[in-house]
């Protein structure tokens, strides 16, 4: 009772004027459509608002795909129809990062299922080419921007200080104009992205590790 008594009577993580941040943690609108996919679009939520909740800043910085969290997370099988189990789905959010993690510094790289959005390639433009990938800003995922086309790429690195994943591409670097696609991504063909945007799918990973070693990374 005492601690009712004490804290404020009214809260709203919406509402501005209640946060500490002084913004909306809320972020954009989920829309399940017709689907029974309310566990994968409540769960990515729920992550987004705590981020922004816990750093105080824009939620947009931290947006999740529940689309790509609902139909890649393992185990896979999930159809429009099937729905999903709240406690299986919060093991799926919370075991994925610190597995891809471990795996990475035990065995070097995990490979990764990648939505490549529209705005990839507008944040990654031409002067972006000629600089490596680590001198170049995180990638982040524009809300308003549609996804393009599917992709497979390698996770080298991460930074848990700044929320970021180290991504190594396979379209050639940005020092060759022979290349057959306009010269790469960055000079090295890295580049990093916020963890939690979308441009990579990282709910769905595959680990590659030397022959001799147990299986104990992701799969």
């Amino acid at each position: 009772m005492y601690y009712i008594a004490g804290s404020p009577q009214v809260h709203d993580s919406s509402n501005p004027q209640h946060t500490p941040g002084g913004v909306s943690y809320i972020g954009a609108i989920n829309d399940q459509k017709l689907c029974s996919t309310c566990v994968g679009h409540a769960v990515p939520k729920a992550i987004q608002i705590s981020l922004a909740a816990t750093l105080a800043r824009d939620p947009h910085s931290f947006a999740v795909s529940p689309e790509a969290f609902y139909y890649c997370a393992e185990p896979a099988g999930r159809s429009c129809k099937t729905g999903w189990d709240i406690p299986e789905a919060l093991r799926a959010m919370t075991n994925s990062p610190q597995t891809i993690q471990r795996h990475i510094r035990a065995h070097g790289a995990v490979v990764t299922r990648m939505v490549v959005n529209a705005d990839f390639e507008v944040q990654f433009k031409a002067s972006a080419k000629g600089k490596p990938g680590l001198e170049l800003p995180p990638y982040r995922y524009n809300v308003t921007a549609r996804p393009s086309y599917a992709h497979a790429a390698v996770i080298t690195g991460y930074d848990n200080q700044e929320y970021t994943w180290t991504i190594l591409n396979s379209w050639g670097t940005g020092k060759d104009p022979s290349q057959v696609r306009s010269a790469g991504v960055t000079a090295d063909d890295a580049f990093v992205m916020v963890t939690f945007d979308t441009v990579a799918g990282i709910v769905d990973h595959f680990g590659l590790q030397p022959a001799g070693h147990e299986a104990g990374g992701p799969r």
